[in-house]
């Protein structure tokens, strides 16, 4: 509210663009002008006002609302769009000050389009503590990868989107199905995340697997460079080593036990190498 200069009485007796204070001397035009004064009137009181000057205190939007609820005719938006409280329509629109359908969600995708990914992850990190009741805490993936993987997407400006685009396009994976898959849905997902969806990526679980997705994919195709590279120079050994969902592919794993395990099988096998190299006893 506020503002705007206060529309005068002056000013919502003016007549419509095209008019004149000769014109008014025409019966009908009159007549139609005592009727939107009336009308005026009707409204301003039905809107608890005193006084016509009182509409500055609406916003734009709050008086186009007023005249849909209260039904007001095409004149009296005109006359108050003519005194500065509607802004001013296209030749074109006959929606009379309304907002077009559609508008709203192209604002709003505009609005999206504008944030700064980067300035959004620095809010990100700001605000994120240490990660509480970690799921992978105790695993080969219990380090967080995020903070560090999101600051090299997005440090450049762009969106993971972009991110990964550039990626699959430096090592000609366009046609590489199982790369272009998981590297899109996973930016995607981030992205969404971070600046439709108000989660925070760094401190996010969900936003672990993505980012340990994505990373794993740059790892397996690290040595690609030619179209079909990605048949022969794929190393998915780093697939096991990065991405989280593959851990459940390997079934259940036991970190305790496959250590005490390990320290077993080390044990007889270095007591089997020096049993090797003992002299044989000679009875």
């Amino acid at each position: 509210m506020g503002g705007k200069k206060a529309p005068s009485a002056a000013a919502l007796d003016t007549p419509a663009k095209g008019g004149s204070v000769e014109d008014d001397a025409h019966d009908v035009e009159a007549a139609a002008r005592a009727k939107v004064q009336a009308e005026l009137s009707r409204f301003v009181e039905n809107q608890g006002l005193e006084r016509v000057e009182d509409l500055n205190e609406f916003e734009p939007a709050e008086l186009s609302a007023a005249l849909d609820a209260d039904k007001a005719s095409l004149g009296l938006r005109r006359l108050l769009r003519n005194a500065g409280c509607l802004p001013q329509a296209g030749a074109k629109d006959k929606l009379y000050g309304k907002e077009k359908p559609g508008v709203a969600a192209l604002r709003s995708r505009l609005a999206a389009l504008a944030v700064n990914p980067a300035a959004k992850l620095g809010e990100c990190l700001a605000t994120m503590g240490e990660p509480v009741d970690w799921p992978w805490e105790g695993t080969q993936y219990a380090e967080h990868v995020a903070p560090e993987y999101l600051t090299a997407v997005y440090c450049g400006g762009g969106r993971a989107i972009d991110y990964a685009r550039n990626f699959i396009k430096q090592h000609s994976l366009e046609k590489c199905k199982p790369a272009t898959d998981s590297m899109f849905t996973a930016a995607h997902m981030l992205d969404m995340m971070m600046l439709h969806d108000g989660i925070n990526p760094p401190g996010s679980a969900t936003a672990e697997i993505a980012v340990r997705k994505m990373y794993s994919i740059e790892r397996v195709y690290e040595n690609c460079s030619e179209p079909h590279d990605w048949k022969t120079k794929a190393n998915w050994k780093w697939a096991d080593v990065y991405d989280i969902t593959r851990a459940t592919w390997q079934g259940a794993r036991v970190a305790k036990a496959d250590q005490a395990a390990r320290k077993v099988l080390e044990h007889e096998a270095q007591n089997a190498k020096w049993l090797s190299k003992a002299p044989k006893a000679d009875f």
